[in-house]
């Protein structure tokens, strides 16, 4: 736990270090063959989705579009692979904004017919369709 609340205190920093854009901060972190991974979602791109709150019915995307997004965009980036499997889709708030949701969709490539589980392929998906991949983070955060 306390492991945890280090990780998260020292990537929230990255969010609120001096640069250009708004950050909301790292909302997901995943360690991948030796590599520190974040989702650090953008405040002026979560504004520039629509809101939505659940109450309000379905969300203005769905989640089959998602899917179909996520993976054009992977198969895109990654062509090495033969195919990238959704393993895991998550409908969450942005915890800076919590009127924006976002998709969270984890992906695993296959090669040869053989799936290599790894989160290192995962994005986000605001509900305007904007993709946001996972940012390596440098040693200091």
């Amino acid at each position: 736990m306390r492991l945890f609340l280090l990780s998260f205190g020292l990537v929230s920093s990255l969010a609120y270090s001096q640069c250009a854009v708004a950050l909301c901060g790292a909302v997901r972190t995943f360690q991948d063959d030796g590599k520190r991974l974040a989702l650090v979602l953008n405040e002026d791109d979560l504004r520039a989705a629509p809101r939505w709150e659940p109450e309000q019915g379905e969300p203005p995307l769905s989640p089959s579009k998602v899917v179909e997004i996520a993976r054009r965009w992977a198969k895109a980036k990654f062509t090495r692979f033969d195919d990238l499997r959704v393993q895991e889709i998550t409908l969450a708030p942005a915890w800076c904004e919590r009127s924006y949701w976002y998709y969270f969709v984890q992906l695993d490539p296959v090669v040869d017919g053989r799936t290599l589980w790894s989160n290192a392929y995962s994005v986000a998906v605001l509900m305007d369709g904007k993709v946001v991949p996972l940012t390596e983070l440098k040693d200091g955060f």
